[in-house]
């Protein structure tokens, strides 16, 4: 046999209000599906890999030896850590990884060259092409397939509306592109897609693409998007959300990164807090759920910034209505941070981050948030994989 496609099914027990959404209770089990191959499904015919909630594989149904190429679809940092050990186990094998870790894994391979002196496997490659590129297809969205595993547990999928970000201007982001693309999808295509939580996938759902919102199918669904808090955001979603009656089936999350306007200027964000403002409201007050990001260990904070976060938290809606989680800067990668960047913050920066973070955890409604440390952590386990 030539060529093998994997999709992983993960069964975990849900921990937040975050992941899964509203439509389960804390300690509900329920599945993450990574069908990077709903596109190209009669073409790859992929199967699921079932994991575990610590990512360990509970059932591996094929030999993976028997096959010359296998293509693997990626959405978590640890999915990458799966196929390394493959690699090692089958080196014969060449396995090929695509989707949303692939980004983080392509900066990894090249910043911890000097970090922690590893590279990928030999037979081991990463792509951004997408799954239709194998088969020589264009994309078509209506094309769109999934097979659900035999589970009768909750799921959250993957359903593409667009590509890229339209503001795309923020130096810190690595998922910046130069051309962004609102996909035209047929009314029976989003009526049919299966019950669950949906992720609308796209870097940040455009004005335009605000307009489906009122055209899928609430039954038995929750559907959660990337937004920016800009101006023409909130314009569209003033016009949209009246016209939805099922509002509470939605969840956005919004990129806050550090709520003071002189980072926000920084970092070219496009917008300020006065914006942000009104759209949590806006969205909050429709009955729309809210999951808001920061972004801590920053080299550049003053004072007053640290003051002005305090008091965007004081502006926000009842805690009820939405959470908060966040990232170091070190997991962007992006221009404003530096290669040795990993704990190296001193003196008056180390203060005002650490204040920073006290602020989050008292007044942001937390549900996650991850350190350098625990990210010099995957380094050395990624480290520990290499042959």
């Amino acid at each position: 046999m030539e060529n093998l496609f994997i999709q992983f099914c993960q069964t975990t027990v849900k921990q937040t209000n975050t992941v899964g959404g509203s439509f389960l209770k804390r300690g509900d089990h329920f599945q993450i599906l990574t069908n990077g191959f709903s596109y190209v499904w009669d073409y790859a015919n992929p199967i699921w890999v079932d994991l575990d909630s610590d990512f360990n594989v509970t059932k591996l149904p094929v030999e993976l030896s028997n096959y010359q190429k296998v293509y693997v679809s990626v959405s978590f940092f640890d999915h990458a850590f799966i196929v390394f050990d493959w690699a090692k186990k089958y080196p014969q094998v060449n396995f090929i990884m695509g989707g949303p870790a692939v980004n983080f894994v392509d900066m990894v391979s090249d910043f911890t060259k000097k970090q922690f002196m590893i590279k990928l496997p030999s037979n081991v490659s990463i792509t951004n092409e997408s799954a239709e590129s194998i088969f020589g297809l264009p994309f078509d969205i209506n094309r769109f397939k999934i097979d659900l595993p035999d589970f009768n547990t909750p799921r959250l999928y993957h359903f593409r509306i667009g590509s890229g970000c339209y503001w795309s201007r923020c130096n810190f982001c690595i998922y910046r592109h130069e051309n962004y693309t609102n996909f035209e999808i047929d009314p029976e295509t989003i009526q049919n897609i299966p019950p669950g939580g949906v992720w609308l996938g796209t870097e940040s759902l455009s004005p335009k693409s605000c307009e489906l919102l009122t055209q899928l199918n609430y039954d038995d669904r929750r559907y959660h998007c990337f937004l920016r808090g800009d101006t023409s955001a909130y314009k569209s979603l003033q016009k949209i959300l009246p016209m939805i009656k099922e509002s509470s089936h939605l969840r956005f999350f919004m990129g806050i990164e550090f709520p003071s306007n002189r980072m926000l200027q920084m970092m070219g964000k496009g917008t300020d807090i006065e914006t942000l403002i009104k759209v949590i409201h806006l969205l909050t007050d429709a009955g729309c759920k809210v999951s808001l990001s920061f972004i801590t260990e920053w080299e550049c904070i003053e004072k007053n910034d640290v003051e002005e976060a305090k008091n965007f938290f004081k502006m926000l809606p009842d805690e009820s209505t939405y959470d908060s989680y966040y990232n170091p800067l070190v997991n962007w990668f992006g221009d404003v941070k530096k290669e040795n960047f990993i704990g190296k913050l001193t003196g008056e920066q180390k203060r005002l981050n650490s204040q920073w973070q006290s602020i989050l955890h008292k007044y942001g409604c937390l549900k996650y948030g991850i350190s350098s440390e625990r990210i010099k952590q995957r380094m050395l386990k990624f480290r520990e994989l290499m042959p």
